[in-house]
């Protein structure tokens, strides 16, 4: 191709890349400085699994004017708090990413914790589109959730221990198509990993919804621990 038309040709490939970015961006709903407002807390004591288990005292607050924080207090062993954003339903969105931070402000907090999960509901006419994400540091590995099987599938990546004193950044991406969930990729600190794993949706006649949520797990021994949160940003966009 002569080299001034090749030229004009990447020009007009960049612009309308530049403006499909713009429309994707326009059609996205963005809610940041989560970690400002309350939270609700599930009841019960294995959110989304359907089971039992320990009981735990589960409390928040904001000590700050940029950081929160969420303790748990297990009444015995592998307890967990599960705490929720309601962001408004809406069945127009496809595409989310979930950004946030957060650190353990002591060895004894970092011990203490089985593993931290990051969730997000979203659903339609009783469809779950359920996409989680645990770092399970006990098993040291990456998992993510099957609503369908109920049960957490490892990614085949590691989960270190987070170290007490370092804030941890992650973002989280993941889509729903058709009737499926894909879990995508996650960055921590700066490192993306891509994930690319899908799981069917199933119905179970919840009402609609589209929800954001944190949980803290507790270990075998159920003992007491706090983290911290940080700049939690939720957009829900469309593909």
């Amino acid at each position: 191709m002569n080299p001034v038309l090749q030229a004009a040709d990447d020009l007009l490939t960049q612009q309308a890349a530049q403006i499909a970015t713009l429309e994707k961006q326009a059609n996205t709903k963005v809610f940041d400085n989560l970690e400002l407002t309350p939270w609700l807390l599930a009841p019960g004591t294995a959110a989304n699994t359907g089971s039992t288990g320990s009981s735990a005292t589960a409390t928040q607050g904001q000590p700050g004017v940029s950081c929160a924080w969420f303790k748990l207090a297990p009444k015995g062993p592998y307890a967990n708090g599960y705490w929720y954003n309601q962001l408004g339903a809406d069945a127009t969105r496809t595409s989310f990413t979930y950004d946030l931070r957060f650190m353990f402000g002591t060895a004894i907090d970092a011990a203490a914790s089985q593993a931290v999960e990051l969730d997000i509901q979203q659903v339609i006419g009783g469809v779950v589109y359920n996409m989680g994400w645990q770092f399970d540091f006990a098993d040291n590995a990456l998992r993510v959730w099957n609503r369908s099987g109920k049960t957490w599938v490892k990614t085949g990546k590691p989960c270190l221990r987070w170290i007490q004193g370092q804030w941890i950044h992650i973002l989280a991406e993941q889509h729903r198509i058709g009737g499926n969930v894909i879990h995508d990729a996650i960055t921590i600190n700066g490192l993306r990993l891509p994930i690319d794993m899908s799981f069917p949706a199933p119905t179970l006649g919840l009402n609609d919804m589209l929800n954001c949520a944190i949980q803290l797990d507790g270990n075998k021994a159920g003992a007491t621990y706090q983290i911290y949160l940080d700049a939690i940003k939720f957009n829900a966009g469309v593909l």
